[in-house]
């Protein structure tokens, strides 16, 4: 077998390492793992990911933790949903027979927590993150009738102590109930049934 140089992008010599190592080695390259080595630029196109993949050396799976969150809807009704952690309420919400309103027409999140419009009110506020000066300040915003997104809007209800944003508010452990001011209305995205 002749000598082949090696890329030196790899961390340590594979010279004195047997022929094993080489048969490793050209068959990671077949599978196109070192690629990016060869390629002599500052990208490595996912080498590491690869080679780890490749070798079978890897992360193990991850645990996905989830949490009880009890919604008190409208209509006085409550419902309990196991929700991931770091999401928010608003994500969470979506395991309810409808989310939690947004004001807005297909119902999404604006891009920036802004709107205010998600607001629910927090009767154990156990296991959620803390308010933040942007959801405060939001809340304001509505309430004093600031424009949003380039669009003037009517002054909203001033928020309460208990008031919070289901886009900012992120579940972080068990216990939280939260009251829902509004769902999100199906019929109002249906459109007209004569199609006009």
């Amino acid at each position: 077998r002749d000598e082949v140089p090696l890329p030196s992008c790899l961390s340590h010599d594979l010279s004195n390492s047997g022929p094993q190592m080489y048969t490793r080695f050209f068959h990671l390259q077949a599978l196109g793992a070192v690629s990016g080595c060869f390629r002599g630029g500052t990208r490595t196109f996912g080498i590491r990911k690869r080679l780890r993949s490749a070798l079978g050396v890897g992360r193990r799976p991850v645990e996905i933790i989830r949490y009880p969150v009890t919604y008190v809807l409208p209509d006085g009704g409550e419902q309990t949903v196991q929700a991931e952690e770091y999401y928010s309420l608003l994500m969470a919400s979506q395991a309810l027979p409808a989310p939690i309103g947004t004001g807005r027409r297909a119902g999404g999140t604006c891009p920036d927590g802004g709107c205010a419009l998600c607001r629910v009110e927090i009767i154990d506020d156990s296991g959620l993150s803390v308010m933040t000066d942007s959801e405060r300040e939001s809340m304001q915003a509505l309430a004093e009738g600031k424009p949003h997104e380039g669009r003037n809007r009517e002054p909203g209800d001033q928020p309460t102590p208990t008031s919070r944003l289901a886009c900012y508010a992120k579940i972080r452990g068990p216990g939280a109930r939260v009251q829902v001011l509004e769902l999100f209305d199906y019929d109002s995205v249906r459109g007209d049934p004569d199609g006009t």
